[in-house]
């Protein structure tokens, strides 16, 4: 039996050259039922060597044996075919993965790295299953950035003050007795010269008794400095409210805070901030200009205050004092956005699947541009080779 050392590969056009050499060889000598023996002369082998310059596979070095096994010289061809590189010859080791791929076909390293596929691929649907979800969720709920600009001045809002007890009734009227404000560097007032007009504001099917201030666009009233110094005071005066046996009712007025050139009309039902008789009231101020994305883009702008309330030395007459100023020049911006995108979706997709089975865009196109072959060969193989 021929002692065989190791399995070698070889171009195909080196083995066809060897085989015709071989057969060549076979030609010139002698065959056994002439009773003659001619050996391969040394030119031939040494012919034959310059050729092997690469290892042959298996299947080829066994049929140049067949070839060869005619000459009388034809172990010299076999020693040469499956030569040891020390020259010492040996049993060549069976390898477990040509067993197994004898019997189901299949080779050891294509098992292993099927199932790393399965096992990675396991992971990619999950993360892709949990990033939809949060986009999906995401998309719903946009997240907010704030962020504050700053300014040297700032317009003060139009004011509108309203007596809260309603109706056409005379009882519920509102007179403005006086404005002041502070002056810049001291503690002394002096008096508001902006417009201040009186008017009766429908709201639902109430109405509504209002002193409205620093509505006009052309001349709106302008804000340097922030709290005491930068005050604007009004104080008005409501009638006293007459009550039956048993009844209870409020008295006050109620402050909103709107757009320069706007009515507070569909703002006062809603109105939570009041002024109380025979007070200071002060509110402090702060701009916020809103940017919303759901369920449309849209942009509003209003005002947000904190209150406080001194008491009126020696007044008991249904006096208030309404007085405001801002808290800050700054303008609180207040933006919503999307918290995720298809763009960063495919982005983070796309992260993980190179990560797994480092598969890109490039590796995506190759694998289509296999698919059509693979499927004229109703064969798998040549996208699997390229993949991996």
């Amino acid at each position: 039996m021929l002692n065989k050392k190791k399995t070698v590969q070889f171009s195909d056009i080196l083995k066809e050259e060897v085989e015709n050499d071989v057969y060549s060889v076979q030609k010139t000598t002698s065959t056994k039922a002439n009773n003659t023996a001619t050996t391969i002369s040394p030119e031939d082998i040494k012919s034959i060597k310059e050729k092997l310059e690469k290892p042959i596979s298996r299947e080829v070095a066994m049929e140049i044996k067949k070839k060869a096994i005619l000459t009388s010289d034809s172990d010299a061809v076999q020693d040469y075919l499956f030569e040891e590189d020390g020259g010492q010859e040996g049993e060549e080791e069976e390898d477990p993965s040509d067993c197994l791929e004898r019997r189901i076909g299949v080779k050891v390293k294509d098992v292993i790295l099927i199932y790393a596929w399965l096992i990675l691929g396991a992971l990619l649907i999950y993360y892709v299953y949990s990033s939809v979800n949060t986009y999906v969720v995401d998309r719903n709920k946009p997240a907010t950035n704030v962020a504050y600009t700053a300014q040297s001045k700032l317009s003060f809002p139009a004011v509108t003050i309203c007596n809260w007890n309603t109706g056409d009734d005379p009882v519920n009227d509102i007179a403005l007795d006086y404005c002041f404000h502070a002056t810049s560097n001291d503690s002394t007032h002096e008096e508001c010269k902006f417009p201040i007009t009186k008017k009766k504001i429908v709201s639902g099917d109430q109405i509504f008794s209002c002193l409205v201030l620093n509505n006009d666009t052309r001349t709106p009233l302008q804000a340097t400095k922030t709290g005491y110094l930068g005050t604007i005071s009004v104080i008005v005066t409501i009638k006293n409210v007459t009550l039956s046996s048993g009844e209870i009712r409020s008295s006050g007025v109620q402050v909103t805070f709107h757009n320069i050139g706007e009515t507070a009309q569909d703002l006062l039902l809603n109105e939570t901030k009041c002024a109380t008789p025979n007070f200071d009231n002060n509110f402090s101020i702060s701009k916020v200009v809103s940017h919303t994305i759901r369920p449309t883009p849209f942009t509003k702008t209003f005002w947000e205050s904190s209150y406080s309330a001194v008491e009126l030395v020696k007044q008991r007459n249904n006096k208030i004092m309404v007085s405001f100023a801002y808290n800050t020049l700054n303008i609180q911006q207040v933006t919503e956005y999307e918290a995720s995108n298809w763009l960063q979706l495919l982005g983070e997709i796309s992260g993980m699947a190179s990560t797994l089975y480092g598969f890109g865009f490039v590796m995506f196109w190759r694998t289509c541009l296999w698919l059509p072959i693979a499927i004229k060969k109703k064969s798998v193989k040549v996208v699997w080779e390229e993949l991996n």
